[in-house]
């Protein structure tokens, strides 16, 4: 009898909380799923799948994939000696990853894949968004292209000359792999421009950029005056390489042998070719004074028998 009021009441007491409290909670309870659905809802609608189930309604900073293939801070630009020098090797060369494999036979004649080539538009080769970049064997495409393109055999790619005016280029981020076309005389000339300069540096394989094939005429040529030409043209005469400028190609006489003439007002410098002579007597370097006065018609004509310096 005592237990069946104290049951009724706790029926009474449940009842009341389902009644009462149970609501609030019920409504509690269906707000925070709803809550959970719309995030759900919309991060699929940003990112095109649903979220994971219990996933918060904050959201995680999302950080970009780090690249094992960042390229690096070569200037494209830049002078030959720096381009083709010891920063631009395989270890600093960007490559994107690629499950491609080369067959090295299949490259192995480069000359005959490119005689057999098939001739494309430019309108369908593929852009892309990044600078192209080209894995190059140096030796074998210097080869390659003076074949096809050099028809007058003088180491000169221009409008005179007669062939195909296109050649294929594997690109760097494939290793090779694929390949896209370099056109037109302009290009041409550049690339055979740019292996020779790769070639005298030392250089077997390169990666080139299109960037510098396809440079604007006038800054190409300021560039290569002022890195390269005018390097060029500077001259140093002293006891090193005094053997080599002293000598006169037009010297026809019966000894052969360079020479450099001295004015009498500079007599240091008549001492120290005179030392060098001395101690290096294999150059066999003949010092002569010049004359006091040296625009005479006669002496000037006498020097024809005795070229020098």
């Amino acid at each position: 009898m005592s237990l069946t009021p104290a049951h009724g009441g706790d029926k009474t007491s449940a009842a009341g909380d389902s009644n009462g409290n149970g609501d609030a909670s019920t409504r509690q309870r269906v707000g925070s799923l709803a809550a959970v659905n719309a995030h759900s809802l919309s991060q699929k609608a940003a990112t095109g799948k649903p979220a994971a189930a219990g996933a918060s309604s904050q959201q995680l900073p999302m950080h970009p994939r780090r690249s094992s293939g960042a390229a690096p801070d070569l200037d494209p630009y830049s002078a030959s000696h720096i381009y083709y020098g010891a920063s631009h090797n395989k270890r600093n060369v960007a490559k994107a990853r690629t499950y491609s494999a080369v067959d090295p036979g299949a490259r192995a004649n480069i000359a005959q894949q490119m005689e057999n080539a098939t001739q494309r538009r430019l309108s369908h080769d593929e852009q892309g968004d990044q600078p192209r970049r080209y894995l190059i064997n140096v030796a074998d495409t210097l080869e390659a292209l003076l074949h096809r393109e050099d028809s007058d055999n003088n180491q000169q790619i221009t409008v005179e000359d007669v062939g195909p005016k296109t050649i294929q280029l594997g690109t760097a981020g494939s290793g090779g792999y694929r390949t896209f076309d370099i056109r037109g005389t302009y290009m041409l000339s550049n690339l055979l421009q740019e292996l020779t300069l790769a070639k005298e540096h030392g250089r077997k394989q390169i990666v080139l950029d299109e960037a510098r094939l396809s440079e604007n005429p006038v800054s190409r040529l300021c560039r290569l005056v002022k890195h390269f030409f005018w390097p060029n043209l500077t001259r140093r005469i002293d006891g090193s390489n005094i053997a080599q400028v002293g000598k006169d190609a037009k010297d026809w006489t019966d000894n052969p042998r360079p020479r450099i003439y001295v004015p009498r007002g500079a007599p240091e410098q008549h001492q120290y070719y005179s030392r060098v002579a001395r101690e290096h007597p294999d150059m066999n370097l003949d010092v002569v004074w010049l004359a006091q006065h040296p625009d005479n018609e006669e002496y000037v004509r006498d020097l024809n028998e005795a070229p020098g310096l």
